[in-house]
C-alpha cells in the first residue's frame, strides 16, 4: 500500500469523477445538451486548467504516522518515507476500498450499488441537516443557516450603505470625501462584525461565551488595520495603473510597484494593528505587565543557581517550565520587536517573490503562444492564458516563497538563541543556571534543525501544483461539458425565436403586457377618488387581459417547437452557430501568431466559402453564393486565376482589417475627447470660476476666459445654502474627478497603435514603436491631470475611490436609488446563501462517503486524488444547485421581496 490509497484504488477513484459528470449530465437542464457535447471531440485525458487557491485537504485525523521519520517544517515527509511511515490503526480509518464494491467483480453492479448506497447517505445527511436547522430556528438553541446569511450579507451590505449615504450627504472637500468614506467603511465593517460575535455568542455554552472586551478590541483591531491599509491598496493601485502593462518594461515597473506597496501595506497594516493590540493591554489586559511580572520572578530563581554545582530541584525546575510557558502565553496578547521583524520578513518575501517576480512571470507567461494555444485547446478561447501559464510559472515562485518562509523561520529560531547564548555565556561554567540555559538552546537548535528549507520548498510548490492542476482539470471538464454546450442552447434558441413567426408574436404580446403593467395610473392625475379607483380597476383588468394573451401567444410557440418544419429550422440555426464558432476558433487561433497569420486564415477563409467558375463566355470569377444566388464575386485573371485570386483576396482582407483598426482609432479618439472635455469643465469650474450673486438676489457660478468674457454661467439652486452642493456643480466635478488617467494614457496608446495598424505597419514595427507611444500618453496624462506625475496619481485614487462610493455628484436626489437598487439584490443573494449552505451539506456527505482519508504526509498522489474527487463533486452540486435555482428561484425571490 502506498501512502493510504492502493494503487489499484486510483483506477476505482476514477469512478468517482465520471460519477460526478454523469449526475452534471442528467440534472435538470444539461440533458439536453448531451448531444451537442457528444459532437464535439472528446477532451484529452491530459488537459489541464483554472488556479484555485491552495489550501489544505487534510481532514480530522484519520491515521497515525510511526515516531520514526523526520518532520519537516511543512509537517510531511518525503512520498518515499510516508510509504515506510505511515501505521493504520485498526478501526480508525474506511478506506475508499471498503466503501466500492469490487469493480472487476461486479462491473455494472458495483457501480450501480455504490451510486445507490452513497445516494442514500448523503440524503440522509442532508435531511438531518435541513431538519436541525429548523429544530434550531423553533429553539433558539443554535444560530441557523438563514441567520447565518443574513449576518454575512449585513456585514456585507451595512458598510456599503453607509458609505454611498455618507459620499452622497456630506458636504467637504473631495480629498476628505475620500479619507471620509474609508474611515466610515472601516467603522460600519467594525460594528457589523461586532453585533454579529454578540449575537453569535447567545448561542455558546458559558464556559466558552467570548467576552465583551474581547468583542471590542477584536473589532477594534480590524477596524484600524482595514483603514491603514486601505490608503495604501488605492496609492498602490494608482501608480500600478499609472505604469500600465504596454511593454516588458512598464510590466516590470508595475510589477515593482506591486511588489512594494505589498510590502508597505501589509507592514504599516500589521504595526497598526499591533500598536491598537498594545493600547488595549496597556490600558486594561495588562498581559505586558504580567508577564514582566513572570519575567522576573523566573529571573529570581535562576539567579539562585548561578553559583555552584549541581542540578537545580525538580520542583524549581518546573515552576521554571511552567514560567515560561505563561511568559509566551502572555506575550501573544502583546506585539513586540520580534512580532515586527517577523511581518517586516513575511511582507518582504510576499513582496518580491509574489508581486514583483510573480507578477513579471505570470504576465509573460500568460502572453506567450504557447499559453494562448493551450488554453484555446482547452477552452476554446485565450481568455484563461493565464491561468494555463499560472500551473507551470507559478511552480518556482511557491518554492521560493515556501523555502523562504522557512529561512525566516529559522532565523527567528537563531535570534532566540543568540539570546540565551549571551544570557549563557554570562554564567560560570557547570553552574545549574547554565545549564537550565544549555537544554533550552539545545531545544531550539533541534527546532531549527528540524525545518528542512528544501522541502520546506518543495512542499508549497508541489502542494500548489496539485489544487492548480486539479483545478485546472476540473474547470476545463466545466467549460466542454456544461457551459459551451448551455452557451450554444441559449444562442440558438435566441436566433430561433428571433425568426419564428409564433415566438415573435409571444414576444410582441410580453412587450405589450408589460408596458401597460409598467403605466399604473396616477392619483394627482384624477380630480377625485372615485375616477382613480375606476381607473385602477380597468388599468387591473387590461394588465390581466394583456398577461392572458401573453401566456396564450408563448404557450402556442412552445407547441409549435415541436412541429417538423420548426425542428428543421432550429437544426438549420444550430448548425450555422456551429460554423461561426468554428470560424472565430479559427481566426482567435490565427492572432495568436499576429496580424499577417490573422490576415492569411481570413484569406483562407473566403476561398473556402466559395469557388473559381468558369463562366460561358469563358471568364474566370471566383463565386460566393448562398441559397443558389450570388452573394460576392471577383473578377479574375484568365492566364493566372490562382494568383489573381490571392492577390484580390489579400487586398480585400487587408483593407477590412484597416478599416476595422480605423474604427477603434474613432472609437478611441472619442473617447479620449470625451474624458478631456470632463477634466477640462471640471478644471474651469476649480481654477477659474467664481460665485456672483446678481442684484436680482439669484447666485451664479460664473466661468470667464482671460478676456474676461463669461464662458460658463450656473445658476444656483435657491433651495441649496451652500453654493459647492448645488447638483449641477457636484456633477461637473463627479465627472471629472471620476476620470481615470491611467484610462487616458491607455486610451492614447491603443489609438496610436491601430493608427500604425491602419496603415499596414508589421508587428516588429509596432513592438518597436509602442515606447514611444507610452512616453508621448505619459506626457499628455500629466498636462491634462494636475501638471505632475504625483497629481495623476492622487487622481487615479480619488478616481477609484470615488467610483467604489457610486459619487455622482447628485446628492441626496439618488441615495434612495441606490440603497434601493442595493437592497432589491438581497433576496437572490439570500436565497442562493441558503442554497449553498446545503450545498456544502451535500458535498460534505459525498465526500465523507468517496474521498478517501489523506492525512498529513501522504504521498503527493494520494492528495492529487483526494483533490481531484473534491474539487469534481463541489462543481457538480455546484452546476445542479444553479441550474435548479434557475428553475425555481424566481419564486423564492418575489416572497423574500414582499417580505
Amino acid at each position: 500500500m502506498r501512502g493510504l490509497v492502493s494503487k489499484s484504488l486510483y483506477a476505482r477513484a476514477l469512478m468517482t469523477f465520471i460519477l460526478s459528470v454523469s449526475i452534471l449530465l442528467i440534472s435538470p437542464g444539461i440533458l439536453e445538451n448531451f448531444d451537442a457535447f457528444a459532437r464535439e471531440l472528446p477532451v484529452s485525458a491530459d488537459a489541464v486548467a483554472p488556479i484555485a487557491d491552495p489550501s489544505s485537504t487534510t481532514p480530522p485525523a484519520v491515521s497515525k504516522l510511526a515516531d520514526t521519520g523526520a518532520q519537516t517544517a511543512g509537517g510531511g515527509t518525503s512520498a518515499s518515507d510516508a510509504a515506510q511511515t505511515v501505521r493504520i490503526t485498526p478501526g480508525s480509518v474506511v478506506t475508499i476500498d471498503q466503501k466500492i464494491p469490487d469493480l472487476k467483480a461486479k462491473p455494472v453492479g458495483g457501480v450501480v450499488a455504490a451510486a445507490a448506497d452513497t445516494t442514500r447517505n448523503v440524503t440522509s445527511k442532508v435531511v438531518t441537516a435541513v431538519k436541525s436547522d429548523v429544530g434550531n430556528i423553533i429553539s433558539g438553541k443554535e444560530m441557523s443557516k438563514l441567520e447565518k446569511i443574513l449576518w454575512s450579507i449585513g456585514k456585507a451590505v451595512v458598510p456599503t450603505i453607509a458609505v454611498i449615504a455618507f459620499a452622497a450627504t456630506v458636504a467637504c472637500p473631495v480629498t476628505w470625501l475620500v479619507v471620509g468614506t474609508i474611515a466610515i467603511g472601516a467603522l460600519a465593517g467594525g460594528g457589523m462584525s461586532l453585533l454579529a460575535d454578540w449575537r453569535a455568542n447567545h448561542f455558546k455554552e458559558d464556559g466558552k461565551k467570548k467576552a465583551s472586551v474581547d468583542m471590542f478590541r477584536d473589532a477594534s483591531i480590524a477596524a484600524v488595520t482595514n483603514a491603514v491599509a486601505a490608503p495604501f491598496t488605492l496609492i498602490g493601485g494608482s501608480l500600478v495603473a499609472q505604469a500600465g502593462k504596454f511593454t516588458m518594461l512598464n510590466v516590470a515597473k508595475s510589477a515593482a510597484l506591486q511588489g512594494a506597496t505589498s510590502f508597505v501595506s501589509g507592514v504599516a497594516s500589521k504595526a497598526a494593528g499591533g500598536a491598537t493590540l498594545n493600547l488595549w493591554d496597556k490600558n486594561y489586559y495588562k498581559k505586558g505587565e504580567q508577564a514582566e511580572k513572570k519575567q522576573a520572578e523566573l529571573d529570581a530563581m535562576l539567579s539562585k543557581y548561578e553559583q555552584g554545582t549541581g542540578d537545580i530541584p525538580p520542583e524549581e525546575l518546573a515552576r521554571m517550565e511552567e514560567l515560561m510557558a505563561e511568559i509566551d502565553e502572555l506575550k501573544k496578547g502583546t506585539y513586540d520587536t520580534d512580532d515586527f521583524k517577523k511581518d517586516v520578513s513575511g511582507s518582504a518575501v510576499d513582496g518580491v517573490i509574489g508581486g514583483f517576480l510573480g507578477g513579471i512571470g505570470t504576465h509573460f507567461a500568460a502572453n506567450t503562444k504557447i499559453a494562448k494555444r493551450a488554453s484555446m485547446a482547452l477552452f476554446k478561447n485565450t481568455k484563461n492564458a493565464g491561468s494555463v501559464a499560472q500551473v507551470v510559472v507559478s511552480n518556482p515562485f511557491n518554492f521560493a516563497s515556501g523555502a523562504s518562509k522557512a529561512r525566516i523561520e529559522q532565523v527567528l529560531i537563531e535570534d532566540d538563541i543568540k539570546d540565551m547564548q549571551k544570557q549563557r555565556d554570562a554564567l560560570p561554567a557547570d553552574s545549574p543556571a547554565r545549564k537550565f540555559y544549555d537544554s533550552k538552546i539545545n531545544i531550539l537548535t533541534k527546532q531549527r534543525d528540524d525545518i528542512d528549507i528544501w522541502r520546506a520548498g518543495t512542499d508549497q510548490m508541489v502542494n500548489s501544483l496539485i489544487t492548480n492542476s486539479v483545478g485546472l482539470g476540473v474547470s476545463v471538464a466545466k467549460t466542454r461539458l456544461y457551459d459551451i454546450p448551455k452557451a450554444k442552447k441559449a444562442a440558438v434558441n435566441q436566433d430561433y425565436r428571433k425568426e419564428n413567426g409564433e415566438w415573435q408574436k409571444a414576444g410582441d404580446a410580453k412587450s405589450a403586457y408589460l408596458t401597460r403593467k409598467g403605466s399604473a395610473p396616477k392619483r394627482a392625475d384624477f380630480a377625485n377618488d372615485a375616477d382613480f379607483d375606476a381607473a385602477v380597476a380597468q388599468h387591473r383588468q387590461e394588465v390581466a387581459s394583456l398577461k392572458s394573451d401573453w401566456k396564450s401567444a408563448e404557450k402556442a410557440a412552445v407547441a409549435s417547437d415541436k412541429l417538423p418544419e420548426n425542428k428543421a429550422v432550429r437544426d438549420e440555426i444550430s448548425k450555422r452557430y456551429d460554423t461561426n464558432k468554428a470560424i472565430d476558433e479559427r481566426l482567435e487561433i490565427a492572432r495568436i501568431y499576429g496580424d499577417e497569420a490573422y490576415k492569411k486564415a481570413r484569406v483562407e477563409l473566403v476561398k473556402e466559402n466559395g469557388k473559381v467558375e468558369t463562366w460561358k463566355d469563358g471568364r474566370k470569377v471566383f463565386v460566393i453564393r448562398e441559397k443558389g444566388k450570388i452573394k460576392k464575386r471577383i473578377e479574375l485573371d484568365p492566364n493566372d486565376p490562382d494568383g489573381s485570386l490571392n492577390a484580390k483576396l489579400d487586398d480585400i482582407v487587408t483593407q477590412s482589417i484597416k478599416s476595422e483598426y480605423a474604427q477603434k482609432v474613432v472609437s478611441t479618439q472619442k473617447s479620449i475627447d470625451d474624458m478631456e472635455a470632463k477634466m477640462k469643465d471640471y478644471q474651469n469650474l476649480k481654477e477659474n470660476g467664481k460665485l456672483e450673486t446678481w442684484s436680482d438676489g439669484t447666485r451664479h457660478f460664473i466661468v470667464r476666459n482671460e478676456k474676461g468674457q463669461m464662458t460658463r454661467n450656473i445658476t444656483i439652486n435657491p433651495k441649496v445654502k451652500n453654493w459647492q452642493n448645488d447638483p449641477q456643480i457636484k456633477q461637473i466635478e463627479a465627472a471629472g474627478l471620476t476620470v481615470k488617467p491611467s484610462a487616458y494614457k491607455a486610451a492614447i496608446v491603443q489609438k496610436r497603435i491601430a493608427e500604425l495598424k491602419t496603415n499596414g505597419a508589421s508587428d516588429a514595427e509596432i513592438r518597436s514603436a509602442t515606447a514611444g507611444f507610452v512616453k508621448d500618453a505619459d506626457t499628455a496624462m500629466v498636462q491634462n491631470f494636475g501638471g505632475s506625475m504625483w497629481d495623476c496619481v492622487k487622481h487615479e485614487a480619488l478616481a477609484g475611490q470615488l467610483s467604489k462610493v457610486q459619487f455622482d455628484g447628485m446628492g441626496t436626489s439618488t441615495l434612495k436609488t441606490k440603497i434601493s437598487s442595493l437592497l432589491s439584490k438581497q433576496p437572490d443573494a439570500i436565497r442562493k446563501g441558503l442554497v449553498n449552505e446545503y450545498v456544502k451539506e451535500v458535498n460534505a456527505g459525498i465526500n465523507e462517503e468517496l474521498t478517501p482519508h489523506v492525512a498529513t504526509g501522504s504521498s503527493y498522489g494520494d492528495k492529487a486524488l483526494k483533490s481531484l474527487i473534491e474539487r469534481s463533486v463541489t462543481t457538480t452540486t455546484g452546476i445542479i444547485s444553479d441550474e435548479t435555482q434557475d428553475a425555481v428561484g424566481g419564486q423564492f425571490d418575489r416572497v423574500l421581496q414582499g417580505l
